[in-house]
C-alpha cells in the first residue's frame, strides 16, 4: 500500500531526517537480498547479524528510503547515495526510530487500521498453509482478499505481508507461526484475527514448548486479543481440540467456537468421505444451525453440501472443513466455498502432484511432522498403479523422543506396503530401521538420488517428504530432471 512519508514517521514514532513529507511509498523489505529501488528498507537488529552493516548494499541497488535506529547511519547512507552513478537524481530519505523491528511492526498496525481490512489468522501443527491457502480461496470469491506469502508467519514476516495489501484489501488471510510461547500472542497483537482457525496440536517444536499442553496452550493464543464477538475454529481432536477441553481451560466468553471435523457433535460435519488417491478427495459437508454463520450464510436447519477438492488426502478435507467455516464467519455459503475450493491451488511443495518422464511424483517436501509424514504416506499408499516409492528425510525440533519417532514412521511405511523407504539424515536411520530399508539410507542426497533413479521405471510414484531445512527438493529436482531428458533421449532414439 502507498503511505507518504510523513504518516511513516507519525506510525513509527520517528523522527525525518531526510525526505519531504510528501514523499510516497509502496514497497517494503528487510532482506537486502530482495530490496527493489524504490522500496523502504528496514534494518532489522537480529541475534546473528544487524541490517545497518549491509546500508551501503541496498543504497547501491537503488534504494532511497530507510528507517534506521542508528544515528551514524546517515552519514554512510548519504555517501553510498552519492557513490551510485546509476541513481544520483533520487533523493535519499531516512527516518530515525529507536527500534527498527517495531517500528515495523507499529507500521503494520498502522496500515490495517488504514485499510479496515478483516483477518482471519490460521495456525496449528501441521497444515497451516493449505489451510491459509483454501481460507484465502474461499474469500476471494467474494473479498478482494490479502494472503500471507511463502512463509512469513513471524512478526516481521507478518507485517510485510500487511503492508504488501492493497489500499482495497477487504480480508486478510494471515499464517501464523511460532516455536515459542508468546509468539502468536505477539503476532495478534499486530493482527487480531475475526476469525482464527487451529489445524492440529501435533508434537513440532516440543523441544521449546516442553510437551503437546505446552502446545497446546502456545496454539490457543491466536484467542489473546479476542472480546467477545470473534469466533474460534477448530479441526477436532479428542485430546485437545474439543469443546469441552477448550470450554474448561479457556471458558467461551471471549469467542465464539465452532468445532469442525467427523465426529456426531461437530458444528460443522464431514461425511461421506471419497478418496481419489492422488487426483483429489470428495466429501459432504454438514452444516449445523449451531455453526456461527453471518447473513445469507446462516441456516435454520442442516444443510448437506458435496465438497471436491483437487488435492489429495484425508487431512485436506479437514483442512477444507475450517476453511468454509471461515467463510460462513465472513457470511459466504457452503455452496460458494466448494465452488471456489474445486479451482484449489497449494503453494508449491505441499503435497502437490507433477509427471515427469512418466513418474508421478509427490511434492510435499516443505516441512514434516509426524502426523504430516505419515498423512503423505496416507496418500501413497491410496495410488492404484505402478510401484509406490518414499523418499524420506529428518523432521526436526521434536525433542527428547525424536528417534522413537522416526522409527515409528518406519514402521507405518512398513504397514502402508510401501514398495520401497530410501531415507536421509541422521535421524531418519531410525525410519529406515523401522521400515527394514536400512540398505537404502544415505547420508549424502547425491548418492540416494542415484539409487533412487537406478530402482524406479515410468508409472511408479514417489512421495518426497522431509522437515525444509533437509532439502528433500533438491532430490526430488535431480529425479525431475533425470527423467525428463531420459524421455527426451526415448523421444529421439524413436524419431
Amino acid at each position: 500500500m502507498r503511505l507518504k512519508w510523513q504518516e511513516i514517521a507519525e506510525a513509527t514514532g520517528g523522527q525525518i531526517l531526510r525526505g519531504l513529507p510528501e514523499k510516497e511509498v509502496q514497497g517494503y523489505a528487510q532482506d537486502s537480498r530482495l530490496v527493489q529501488p524504490g522500496d523502504l528498507f528496514f534494518p532489522i537488529i537480529g541475534p546473528n547479524r544487524d541490517g545497518h552493516d549491509f546500508l551501503e548494499d541496498v543504497a547501491a541497488k537503488g534504494c532511497r528510503s530507510f528507517l534506521i535506529s542508528h544515528p551514524e547511519a546517515l552519514e554512510r547512507l548519504e555517501k553510498a547515495a552519492a557513490a551510485d552513478a546509476d541513481h544520483q537524481g533520487d533523493e535519499l530519505a531516512v527516518i530515525l526510530v529507536p527500534d527498527t523491528e517495531k517500528a515495523l511492526e507499529d507500521l503494520a498496525r498502522y496500515a490495517l487500521a488504514r485499510i479496515g481490512c478483516r483477518i482471519v489468522g490460521v495456525t496449528g501443527s501441521t497444515g497451516k498453509t493449505s489451510t491459509r491457502d483454501m481460507t484465502a480461496c474461499v474469500m476471494a470469491g467474494r473479498y478482494k482478499t490479502g494472503v500471507t506469502k511463502g512463509n512469513f508467519n513471524t512478526p516481521i514476516g507478518l507485517s510485510l505481508t500487511v503492508l504488501g495489501f492493497d489500499e482495497d484489501t477487504e480480508v486478510g488471510v494471515l499464517e501464523m507461526g511460532m516455536d515459542h510461547f508468546g509468539e502468536i500472542e505477539h503476532l495478534v497483537s499486530i493482527a487480531s484475527p475475526e476469525a482464527a482457525l487451529i489445524t492440529n496440536i501435533g508434537i513440532s517444536h516440543m523441544e521449546n514448548l516442553g510437551s503437546r499442553d505446552g502446545i497446546f496452550r502456545a496454539k490457543m493464543e491466536i484467542t489473546a486479543a479476542m472480546t467477545g464477538t470473534q469466533t474460534l475454529l477448530v479441526s477436532e481432536s479428542e485430546d485437545y481440540l474439543n469443546a469441552s477441553r477448550i470450554g474448561a481451560d479457556y471458558g467461551t466468553e471471549r469467542f465464539r467456537l465452532a468445532v469442525t471435523g467427523t465426529g456426531a457433535a461437530c458444528a460443522l460435519r464431514i461425511d461421506n468421505i471419497e478418496e481419489k488417491g492422488i487426483e483429489g478427495i470428495d466429501f459432504d459437508l454438514v452444516q449445523t444451525p449451531s455453526t456461527p454463520a453471518e447473513g445469507e450464510a446462516a441456516v435454520q436447519a442442516e444443510k448437506r453440501v458435496r465438497f471436491c477438492l483437487p488435492v489429495p488426502g484425508r487431512h485436506n478435507a479437514l483442512n477444507a472443513a475450517l476453511a468454509a467455516g471461515a467463510g460462513l464467519v465472513f457470511g459466504i455459503p457452503l455452496e460458494a466455498s466448494a465452488a471456489q475450493l474445486a479451482a484449489l491451488t497449494l503453494t508449491g511443495g505441499r503435497l502437490t502432484v507433477e509427471n515427469a518422464g512418466g513418474l508421478r511424483l509427490i511434492d510435499d517436501a516443505y516441512n514434516a511432522s509426524p502426523d504430516s509424514v505419515r498423512a503423505a504416506l496416507d496418500v501413497l499408499a491410496s495410488v492404484r498403479g505402478g510401484r509406490r516409492y518414499a523418499v524420506l528425510g529428518d523432521m526436526l525440533e521434536l525433542g527428547a523422543g525424536e528417534r522413537e519417532e522416526h522409527y515409528r514412521i518406519g514402521v507405518y511405511a512398513r504397514e502402508k506396503q510401501i514398495d520401497g523407504v530410501f531415507t536421509f539424515g541422521p535421524l531418519s536411520l531410525e525410519t529406515a530401521r523401522g521400515a527394514g530399508e536400512e540398505d537404502r539410507h544415505f547420508e549424502d542426497k547425491a548418492q540416494l538420488a542415484d539409487a533412487l533413479y537406478q530402482t524406479i521405471s515410468p508409472g511408479d510414484v514417489i512421495l518426497f517428504k522431509a522437515s525444509h531445512s533437509m532439502g528433500a527438493d533438491t532430490v526430488l529436482a535431480d529425479i525431475r530432471c533425470r527423467m525428463i531428458k531420459q524421455d527426451c533421449a526415448d523421444n529421439k532414439k524413436e524419431q
